[in-house]
C-alpha cells in the first residue's frame, strides 16, 4: 500500500464508529478510506514524509552518463542497449545512442 494513503490524526477526539466510542488521538494513523475518517475528515491530515529513501530511476528517467557508467567498455552490453534504445524510437535518446555506438567503435 502506498504511504500517501495514511492519514494522520491532528486533533483528539472522543467519537462514535459503529455504536462504539472511540477515542481518537494525535498522532495515530488510519488509512484513507478507512470508516474511522468517513465524516471526520477535518480531523485528520495527510502524513508528510520529511526524509524520503532515494527511488531508483526509471528508465525513462535515466540519463545517458547513467548508462555510459553502466555499459562501461563492455561491448557486448552496450551492444544490448544500443538495440533497445533504437527500438525505442526516441528522439531524445539520440545522444545515447551515438555514445553507445562510439563504445563499440
Amino acid at each position: 500500500m502506498a504511504a500517501d494513503d495514511l492519514l494522520i490524526v491532528k486533533e483528539s477526539v472522543l467519537t462514535e464508529v459503529d455504536g462504539e466510542n472511540v477515542y481518537l488521538n494525535v498522532g495515530q494513523i488510519a488509512r484513507a478510506g478507512h470508516p474511522i475518517v468517513k465524516g471526520r475528515e477535518h480531523l485528520f491530515e495527510p502524513i508528510v514524509v520529511n526524509y524520503e529513501l532515494e527511488k531508483p530511476k526509471t528508465q525513462e528517467e535515466e540519463t545517458v552518463q547513467d548508462v555510459l557508467n553502466r555499459v562501461g567498455d563492455d561491448k557486448r552490453l552496450a551492444k544490448a542497449a544500443l538495440r533497445h534504445e533504437q527500438n525505442q524510437g526516441d528522439a531524445a535518446r539520440v545522444t545515447l545512442i551515438a555514445a553507445l555506438e562510439q563504445i563499440i567503435g
